[in-house]
């Protein structure tokens, strides 16, 4: 029968959609599903089914990992790959697995009450790319791509609060559209084949990598304002002293909602409360187009209203900028290679990142009996192990960790050099804290496929290239993968890692000034303190100058916190480094 596109309406569609869905529900093809729940998003949002169009954007992140995560814990269960204590190894597949009887209206309740059941200090941000020709083409394509988005924001533990979700336009600068994706990949491989640095050619190296840092700088930058825009607010993190906020700052919208005798729904007065606490970041000029597009209809309160907000960030600036708890990126594959720590509004708090709402839940359930405050307790500084240059070939880098972890952690266990794989999986297992240095992620010395067989409770970090960076697949549409992927299957807490390609010494510096903040030691004198040229040219640990340092200088036992500050080390000469460095997992407490 021939198909007259006329006859198909608006609600054809949807029907179609829904249909093609069901028939996705049990083993779905990931990049199909992740389309189909896409465009059923769009449709939901076009005739305002807002929390339908919210449940179907979680949907499409990242489905083809989550089979594979399921398939890995049937595997595990069937072979018998269990602690005694009757724990699988692989992380759970009951809140990721997907269902044969699919009901969008329960599973959009269920999707609410997990958010409710996560951590009142938690804050969801997802970003879902909605550009539906980048999932049809292979990753040579869909790197260099900068699309439009839908940001959702979700604040856990707040049965109150509805998750919000705007669409984000593609970024323009000067009326025109400005590709990030491909100015940051080029820039970025562009300091890859940097020569090294010799006595013939420090010019041209210094005036390269000069450049590289303004053109980096300048596309974080129009990441935030050219991008983000007035939404980017939206990333904040809740008020560590929020009560203070809803005492004294909060009711002063409240009153002038009065004075005008004016009611707000739900979400936009929980938007308006965003808003305000965010209003640092914001223009004058912003935050009168953000209060005008929620009251359209009264130009005289939200005129007020726009001057009271920007008044109250001059006269408590210090304050809205303050401590904020964390926030927990879910982005999709086309958003998840920016660097969006290193935007202003975020670069002072902590963040990490998780693929899917999904695995957030999933790995909250596994940490459940730990998790204080929002943050995972059982991690001990005092059991950490570390491989160094297990490939022998960064001789220098093996000199300067090795004097670090003898001088700051004098009882962890270690290998320097050659490693059996059997080795590094029982340091791996047997630690609360581990450390890679070394090229890649080490997946060349413990695979992936054993990763995901083993129980990994801790915390793990991989300072070497692109250790956290997801990559193709090499079979053409597809899913993009990361080594993340198997320790996440292994239950991890938190790894800590690399984005892009860094350098050695330079990472050095900030892994050291990072271990230092997050671990105590019993050392007289505090890395801050130690003569670091000597200790990179010749590995030697020597005190530069005594001093007393605050407790907040000396440790950080906040793991998401004490990245923030180590990102910040002095003296980077390539933006690179600090760009690169982000967390993947739940916030973390070491003590």
């Amino acid at each position: 029968m021939d198909l007259n596109f006329k006859d198909i309406s608006f609600k054809n569609i949807d029907e179609l959609l829904t249909i093609a869905l069901k028939k996705q529900s049990h083993n779905p093809n990931g990049t199909c599903y992740s389309m189909l729940h896409k465009q059923k998003a769009i449709q939901s949002f076009a005739s305002e089914r807002k929390l339908d169009g919210i449940y179907h954007l979680s949907e499409s992140h990242f489905p083809t990992l989550r089979s594979r995560t399921s398939y890995r814990y049937a595997r595990n269960s069937e072979k018998g790959i269990e602690m005694k204590s009757q724990t699988p190894f692989a992380l759970s597949k009951n809140f990721i697995e997907f269902q044969c009887d699919k009901n969008f209206e329960t599973d959009k309740q269920n999707l609410l009450s997990k958010v409710k059941e996560l951590p009142s200090e938690w804050t969801l941000v997802q970003m879902t790319s909605i550009d539906f020709k980048i999932d049809c083409v292979p990753f040579e394509t869909l790197k260099n791509s900068t699309p439009e988005f839908y940001l959702t924001l979700f604040k856990c533990g707040d049965g109150n609060f509805q998750p919000f979700s705007v669409k984000i336009d593609a970024p323009i600068n000067n009326e025109k559209q400005i590709d990030l994706a491909k100015e940051l990949r080029e820039t970025i491989l562009k300091l890859d084949e940097n020569p090294k640095v010799n006595e013939h050619n420090i010019e041209q190296y210094c005036k390269c990598r000069n450049e590289c840092n303004i053109s980096l700088k300048q596309s974080v930058y129009q990441m935030e304002f050219c991008w983000l825009k007035k939404w980017r607010f939206l990333l904040l993190g809740k008020l560590v002293n929020l009560s203070q906020a809803n005492k004294i700052i909060l009711p002063q919208i409240d009153l002038i909602l009065k004075e005008f005798k004016y009611t707000l729904n739900d979400e936009n007065k929980n938007l308006i409360e965003s808003i305000t606490l965010g209003s640092p970041y914001l223009s004058r000029r912003e935050i009168a187009i953000l209060i005008l597009g929620i009251i359209p209809d009264n130009k005289d309160l939200s005129t007020k209203l726009s001057r009271t907000i920007g008044d109250i960030s001059q006269n408590n600036g210090s304050f809205l900028r303050g401590p904020r708890h964390p926030v927990i990126l879910i982005l999709d594959q086309q958003l998840d290679y920016f660097p969006w720590e290193a935007c202003e509004i975020l670069k002072h708090h902590p963040v990490s990142r998780l693929p899917s709402i999904h695995y957030v839940y999933a790995l909250y359930a596994e940490h459940k009996e730990n998790i204080i405050n929002g943050l995972v307790t059982n991690i001990s500084p005092s059991k950490g192990a570390y491989v160094i240059n297990p490939g022998k070939d960064l001789p220098e880098m093996e000199l300067r960790m090795s004097k670090f972890f003898k001088y700051w952690t004098p009882d962890w266990q270690g290998n320097i050099g050659d490693i059996e794989s059997d080795t590094y999986k029982q340091l791996l297992i047997n630690s609360d804290i581990f450390c890679y240095n070394g090229h890649g992620s080490g997946v060349q010395f413990l695979s992936g496929d054993v990763i995901q067989k083993l129980r990994v409770k801790g915390v793990v970090m991989l300072f070497g290239c692109e250790s956290v960076a997801f990559s193709d697949t090499d079979v053409g549409i597809s899913e993009l993968r990361g080594t993340y992927d198997n320790y996440l299957m292994a239950c991890s807490a938190c790894v800590v890692g690399n984005l892009y390609k860094v350098t050695s010494k330079e990472m050095d510096f900030i892994s050291t000034n990072l271990l230092s903040m997050v671990i105590p030691s019993k050392v007289d004198t505090h890395w801050k303190y130690i003569d670091k040229s000597k200790w990179n040219a010749e590995g030697k640990i020597v005190a530069e100058t005594v001093s007393h340092l605050k407790e907040t200088q000396v440790h950080e036992p906040e793991l998401l916190r004490a990245v923030c500050l180590a990102r910040q080390t002095s003296n980077l000469r390539c933006c690179v480094n600090e760009l690169a460095l982000v967390c993947r997992g739940l916030p973390v407490l070491i003590k």
